[in-house]
């Protein structure tokens, strides 16, 4: 089927697009994703209803510096565990040591909408822990810099719909 969302407009460079059983199986929605500028992307949400594709009124802009394509990845996965997948946008690989950043916007089914949760961006390489319902942000010492050397791990958990850190430990390496 074709989706009557793909169209173009001068002004807004689409940068994603997908359709589908996005977050849940029991209903179709898709997710566009384009730069408003060269600082700013916009997320709109749309829902299959009686055949017809409609906005959610979930359109999310995101602030990010100096946006480029090469740097930006889109992953579908249950973040905060509660059996409806999210997304998590990364818009950011640092030089160096390759870590990613991005922003996770969890799925509301009841409303049907996504929920921005902005200082996920600050994060790196967050990583789902299923087993312990926690998200882990592993980070390493620079080699060229830090005169020790390390391992960074720091779990994080949802609360009352916000991510907080849960703990932090500093491993030595040799």
């Amino acid at each position: 089927m074709l989706c009557p969302l793909l169209f173009f407009d001068v002004f807004l460079l689409k940068i994603y697009f997908k359709a589908g059983n996005l977050f849940t199986s029991g209903a179709r929605h898709a997710v566009a994703l384009y730069s408003s500028s060269d600082t700013i992307i916009v997320c709109e949400l749309y829902s299959l209803i009686n055949g017809q594709w409609t906005s959610t009124g979930s359109n999310i802009a995101m602030h990010i510096y100096a946006f480029s394509p090469a740097f930006f990845n889109v992953w579908l996965d249950d973040y905060n565990f509660d059996g409806y997948k999210d997304l998590k946008i990364d818009f950011y690989q640092s030089m160096g040591e390759a870590y990613t950043y991005g922003y996770i916007l969890t799925f509301n089914q009841p409303g049907n909408t996504l929920t921005l949760h902005p200082g996920t961006i600050e994060i790196p390489d967050l990583d789902i822990d299923a087993k312990s319902k926690t998200l882990i942000s592993t980070v390493y010492s620079n080699p060229h810099t830090d005169p020790e050397k390390f391992k960074e791990v720091s779990k994080y958990s949802w609360k009352n719909g916000t991510l907080r850190l849960l703990s932090k430990q500093q491993y030595r390496l040799q």
